[in-house]
């Protein structure tokens, strides 16, 4: 009987050694693996890094090697006007989408020269349009306009039925 005890005793040390082993095994691959993975992901980032940062260089040389004298459209800025009883019925989502829509009417004209733009045809633009977004409409009237190297517009949001 005493040797069937020894015998289970080890097979079952056995087993557990058979598992921590195993087990050591596992993790040291896994730990390989992904260290390798990390070491991948480090070495793409450093390359991107350097890529926009050459992009950024060769940007920074062409803007200062453009001609100073010449104004070229470079952002556009809009500000809404609301009345103070429309407030609370405009949504933060739908002036989101209200800015959205009218930068895509003027996101051609960045990069064009300002001398060459016509102040009063990009008022026009917006001027008086009726935006539907859901279930709202919403009119717009441009209040005003500053063009430099940047376009800012004005612009008050009226709520229709």
């Amino acid at each position: 009987m005493a040797r069937v005890k020894m015998y289970g005793w080890k097979l079952f040390s056995s087993f557990l050694l058979g598992m921590a082993t195993g087990g050591l095994i596992g993790v040291i691959t896994i730990t390989v693996l992904v260290s390798y993975r990390l070491d991948q992901s480090y070495e793409e980032i450093a390359a991107l890094k350097s890529v926009i940062e050459e992009k950024d260089e060769r940007l920074n040389k062409l803007e200062e090697s453009t001609n100073k004298q010449r104004f070229i459209l470079k952002e556009i800025k809009i500000d809404f006007i609301f009345e103070e009883d429309e407030m609370d019925k405009i949504d933060e989502i739908d002036e989101i989408e209200l800015e959205k829509h009218i930068r895509s009417k003027y996101i051609k004209l960045i990069g064009k020269e300002v001398q060459s733009m016509d102040v009063d045809l990009l008022g026009e633009v917006i001027d008086r349009r009726i935006m539907t977004l859901g279930n709202n409409k919403y009119q717009l009237f441009v209040d005003k306009i500053v063009l430099t190297d940047i376009l800012h517009l004005w612009i008050k949001v009226e709520f229709k039925k």
